[in-house]
């Protein structure tokens, strides 16, 4: 950027209030104040909970009573009462303002997803009659508040880490979705060529996978092109520690969690100003130098990426939202009601699993404490062996509880249901007891929905991958060069069946012999097939007789009818060596 000119200022003629009323605004803010330009900066910066004279609004205003105990406060405040009616009412001490902002409820039901939120809360929070319902339609009340969308990040990582049924969502999608990986092909050989480095010095295969299974988790995926050719991050790296530049740029995925506002034109927000990135690093407990310097223990990062460096691709959202929903959002309080709701069975069937000892003492308490006290001599559990010597006035008894499990628990069913609903994948693929002994015709129909589902995620990875090669080859290599991005299928298809409409279609012409034979290599999991290399192998072979087992699997070899007569239907005449000889010439050349 060109540096601006540097001005000298003028300073204007002042009245001695004028002064005064500067010297003010300067003890005020001090630091709003520059003395070389002679001018304010009116930018509103957030106060401190620290500091009493920072603060500016009345949440400030709150976080500051309520962190700071010896910090007083009164004022006037406008409320509106329940007849809808604003008033002013004075405040004088700090707990009236604090008592005021308890009843204030209202305040804190405004955020997005609360239901989902507040699931977390306990056992049967948030799961009946409270809903979030924004007030108006629009752009603005589909925004998910910053505070709430962090929420959903961090539940939805805590589930994917903790949850089975989660965890098996994120990897079911994975798997189904790059199967046993992508390829990416191109007629341009150099362009090919290019692309080939670019995936293995970025380690695009397992990028992808990262790709697929953590925009499953989070919603979003974030893909950032490292500015200057850098092979690794720089973040104000100390002199000699800055990364090495290469020929070959270099890609990262950002955590979407870090991002924390994408700025944009209001109106649009496709047109992008600049991602801005506020999280801490990792701690290290060691550290060491490089450079001559020492490396730091951790570092604390607020950047901005140019729009034009970041690629955000989001999921589960409008059209008109800035940010992606997780595939496990919609289920996030039935997640976590299955898992609960399991572990208490479990503990219940632990509790029916144990037994206890009863004994009973007919004296007095002091007989009861001396017969305690020998008892804890030997411990939790009697050696085997022991020998137990008492009158008939102690009685041991041993207790059970009552085993009351039986048959299939339709409350956790329903819970497993609602959580399949939500994330389109069969219960069936969820390997639980209950999806056992189900037909192939069951296990196809309640494919269907979620192939579609895959075929869509599918969709959106070739739309990334599509992304990048159209951009590395803008910027680096053959600009205008196109490639074909292959997936797996989804659901493998009767192999021996696609193999003989392959061949129907060949015969009647519908497509041509080479076309055929790619897509009967492609069904026999060929992926290096090229059809010229294998037609001139297929010449260069020895020419080789028919076996009669090729012309007539079950019967002798039949005669070929001579030219001009009509051999009726079911008949059958010998073959001559000569003609045997003839068929297997013309055979080698089908």
């Amino acid at each position: 950027m060109p540096r601006k000119s540097k001005v000298v200022p003028t300073v204007p003629e002042t009245t001695a209030k004028d002064k005064e009323r500067l010297a003010v605004k300067v003890l005020e803010d001090p630091n709003a104040f520059d003395p070389k330009t002679y001018e304010f900066d009116e930018s509103f910066k957030p106060g401190r909970i620290d500091d009493p004279t920072s603060v500016h609004t009345v949440f400030e205003l709150m976080e500051c009573l309520k962190t700071n105990k010896d910090v007083q406060a009164e004022g006037i405040f406008l409320e509106v009462n329940s007849d809808g009616v604003y008033r002013y009412k004075r405040f004088s001490s700090r707990e009236q303002i604090l008592e005021q902002a308890k009843k204030q409820v209202r305040t804190k039901k405004i955020r997005e997803a609360k239901f989902h939120e507040d699931a977390f809360a306990g056992d049967n929070a948030g799961l009946v009659g409270d809903d979030f319902v924004p007030l108006l339609g629009g752009p603005f009340f589909k925004q998910q508040y910053l505070y709430d969308y962090l929420r959903s990040q961090s539940y939805c990582n805590y589930e994917y880490n903790h949850n089975p049924l989660a965890r098996a969502v994120v990897h079911i999608t994975r798997d189904f979705v790059l199967g046993r990986g992508y390829r990416v092909d191109c007629d341009d050989k150099k362009a090919l060529a290019l692309w080939r480095a670019f995936e293995k010095v970025n380690k695009l295969e397992e990028m992808m996978e990262a790709v697929v299974k953590e925009g499953s988790k989070d919603g979003e995926t974030m893909i950032w092109w490292l500015p200057n050719m850098d092979v690794a991050i720089q973040y104000q790296d100390a002199p000699g520690q800055e990364p090495a530049q290469g020929i070959i740029p270099r890609i990262r995925m950002l955590d979407p969690s870090t991002c924390w506002e994408i700025v944009t034109m209001p109106e649009d927000i496709t047109r992008v100003l600049f991602y801005w990135l506020v999280f801490p690093t990792q701690y290290q407990i060691k550290t060491g130098s490089l450079a001559g310097s020492a490396v730091p223990t951790a570092k604390f990062i607020m950047q901005q990426l140019p729009a034009s460096d970041v690629m955000h691709f989001k999921y589960n959202a409008n059209h008109n939202e800035k940010r992606g929903r997780s595939d496990l959002f919609p289920v996030l309080g039935y997640l976590k009601w299955v898992k609960d709701y399991i572990n208490y069975k479990l503990i219940a069937m632990k509790k029916q699993a144990a037994w206890t000892e009863d004994i009973e003492v007919e004296g007095s308490q002091a007989d009861v404490d001396n017969l305690a006290q020998s008892l804890e001599s030997l411990g939790e559990f009697e050696p085997a062996g022991s020998r137990f010597i008492h009158t008939a006035k102690i009685k041991r008894n041993y207790l059970g509880t009552k085993d009351n499990a039986g048959g299939e628990d339709s409350g956790v069913m329903h819970g497993i249901d609602m959580v399949a609903a939500g994330t389109q994948i069969p219960v069936s693929y969820f390997g639980l007891s209950r999806s056992a002994g189900q037909t192939r015709a069951s296990a196809l129909v309640g494919t269907e929905p979620v192939a579609k589902k895959f075929e869509r995620r599918q969709n959106e990875v070739r739309r990334i991958i599509q992304c990048l090669w159209d951009q590395f080859q803008e910027k680096y290599g053959v600009a205008g060069a196109e490639c074909k991005i292959t997936f797996p299928e989804i659901i493998a298809q009767d192999r021996t069946g696609k193999l003989k409409d392959i061949k129907m279609c060949e015969d009647a012409g519908y497509i041509a012999r080479e076309t055929a034979a790619t897509l009967a290599a492609k069904e026999l999991d060929v992926d290096n097939y090229d059809y010229d290399e294998e037609v001139q192998k297929i010449q260069a072979e020895p020419v080789k007789p028919l076996e009669p087992t090729v012309i007539s699997p079950l019967t002798a070899p039949g005669a070929a009818p001579k030219p001009g007569t009509n051999v009726p239907s079911g008949s059958t005449s010998a073959v001559t060596s000569d003609e045997r000889s003839q068929v297997s010439k013309q055979g080698t050349n089908l």
